[in-house]
């Protein structure tokens, strides 16, 4: 059995992945606590809950983050001072926090991600190859969608997207992506546009804007469940990894495109 603590188990996610493990192929995978701090419903009775997760952090063979910038980079420097397989879903670092990751990940296997869809992965795989045939033609724009609870904008998936529009561009980030349209379009920006509104899961399109066409690249999030699925598989595969890297959604799901 793969011993699982999930930080950040009372949000959306994290009550996501509780309802998965131990289901239909994921019935290796075990709940050893889930780490937050404040109280909280919907979870089985017999669910352990601290607020430390050196509590638990011996029993457990991987751990899942769900929560905010500041707690999982706390949560990883644990799980790399104790060897413990890392993987992080949150959003919303800094570059300075993304450069501390990585050196985490020199210390123990840790896996980030802004979208634990194995379907947006292979999305970002069929954008590059896309992007390698127009983006030097055509302006290119992000568009993204989310529930009304969503503190920040753009989404994280947006900025990855962009980054896999901006290396077929040979463009840098973040000085290509803009969310001002009060100017006329500069030479090789990306734009953002950001939506906010009711309960939408996750909605991407990338628009390449011609002068005689468009074409628009898009995904659309069912469901919190795909999420779900991501992270338990993602974190299964990770125990099998090295440290050295931080990997990514790139890394479970590569499949060269012909």
């Amino acid at each position: 059995m793969i011993g699982v603590i999930i930080t950040g188990c009372f949000g959306r996610m994290g009550q996501e992945i509780v309802k998965l493990i131990g289901a239909e192929g994921f019935e290796d995978f075990q709940i050893i606590a889930g780490i937050c701090t404040r109280e909280q419903v919907n979870l089985p009775a017999d669910f352990k809950t601290c607020q430390r997760l050196k509590d638990y952090i011996d029993k457990a063979d991987v751990v899942i983050d769900f929560s905010v910038p500041a707690s999982a980079m706390e949560f990883a420097k644990i799980c790399a001072a104790y060897k413990k397989p890392f993987v992080c879903g949150t959003t919303g670092f800094t570059e300075e926090q993304e450069i501390e990751l990585k050196k985490l990940a020199e210390q123990t296997p840790l896996f980030v991600s802004y979208n634990m869809s194995i379907g947006v992965a292979k999305f970002a795989q069929i954008l590059k190859h896309a992007s390698n045939m127009l983006a030097a033609d055509y302006d290119v724009e992000i568009l993204e969608k989310h529930h009304n609870k969503k503190a920040d904008a753009p989404s994280g998936t947006a900025k990855m997207l962009a980054g896999v529009v901006a290396g077929t561009k040979k463009a840098k980030l973040p000085a290509a992506i803009s969310t001002d349209r009060n100017h006329p379009r500069k030479e090789g920006e990306i734009g953002f546009a950001s939506i906010r509104g009711g309960a939408i899961f996750g909605e991407h399109e990338v628009i390449f804007a011609g002068s005689t066409d468009i074409i628009t690249l898009s995904h659309q999030a069912l469901n919190r469940g795909q999420f779900a699925h991501g992270a338990l598989s993602v974190a299964r595969w990770l125990m099998g990894k090295k440290p050295g890297k931080a990997y990514g959604m790139e890394d479970f799901v590569y499949t060269p495109l012909i």
